[in-house]
């Protein structure tokens, strides 16, 4: 293998009224502002689930997780590449956004 192709961006705007609330949705608590569903998206033909989980920076100035319940599911996001993420904005709070896979 000789390197990666170059990088090349494709953009994708969710806008603030597509994400909707889905906090406590597995009954642990968590605020309804604090985890948010997206649109499906499609990506070379496969269905794919957008989340986003609110994050703040801790006394330490360390991203993490903006309510316990949900530094979990932060922390996997992080173990993927191991550093803090770039974050965006959305309805006046920070958030990561992930996609994965729908299921079968």
């Amino acid at each position: 293998m000789t390197g990666l192709r170059s990088y090349r961006q494709l953009d994708l705007d969710i806008r603030p009224e597509d994400w909707d609330p889905i906090g406590d949705s597995l009954g642990d608590g968590v605020p309804e502002w604090a985890r948010l569903f997206g649109p499906t998206i499609s990506i070379a033909g496969l269905p794919m689930h957008v989340e986003a989980y609110a994050v703040k920076q801790d006394a330490d100035g360390v991203q993490c997780a903006a309510v316990p319940q949900l530094q979990e599911y932060v922390d996997a996001v992080f173990a993927l590449d191991d550093t803090a993420f770039q974050t965006a904005e959305i309805n006046g709070r920070d958030y990561i956004i992930v996609a994965f896979p729908c299921g079968a």
